[in-house]
């Protein structure tokens, strides 16, 4: 069977989860980013993973594209769905509202792999809104914020890799 685990990201860290999840399947796997095109030919896989960031609190705009588009296609394969996003309360609820929900449940696995922040790569205005929004929220836990806006930061849900590993091995 051959496997495609297709993400879309905006920083890195949703192509970094995408690397593990490849490794860790300890199979060959094709990992691609979605670009803006149309994506790769699905016709070419029997196992499709599908993954990205959350950017917002939304789904990237390109993957939610592609996945209208390719809707018919993917129902026909066996399907993974994942996000990376440091959200712990409701993660894969992003996957739940932004993607069709008959793709939702076909899909034998939704997981969150990872999260993080790779702050060399975002622009002054990002860093200065997520160090923001951090430590509005760490105030709100009555907790220091941990997040620097310098030191990158990247976590794997061991969990969620696991519940994909144990699907597609």
């Amino acid at each position: 069977m051959k496997t495609l685990i297709l993400y879309s990201g905006t920083h890195g860290v949703t192509a970094k989860c995408a690397e593990e999840l490849a490794r860790r399947l300890g199979k060959p796997a094709d990992v691609q980013r979605l670009t803006s095109g149309t994506g790769p030919d699905l016709a070419k896989y029997d196992e499709v993973n599908l993954g990205c960031s959350v950017l917002a609190g939304n789904l990237q705009k390109n993957m939610k594209a592609f996945c209208d588009t390719h809707k018919q296609e993917l129902l026909g394969k066996k399907l993974g769905l994942f996000v990376s996003c440091m959200n712990e309360e409701n993660p894969v609820g992003y996957l739940q509202s932004g993607l069709p929900a008959d793709l939702v449940s076909h899909a034998v696995v939704l997981a969150k792999i990872g999260g993080g922040f790779f702050f060399s790569d975002m622009n002054v205005f990002e860093r200065f809104l997520l160090k923001s929004i951090s430590k509005s929220e760490a105030k709100k836990k009555n907790q220091p914020s941990t997040i620097d806006g310098k030191t990158d930061i990247l976590r794997f849900n061991e969990e969620g890799m696991g519940k994909l590993v144990a699907a597609f091995r």
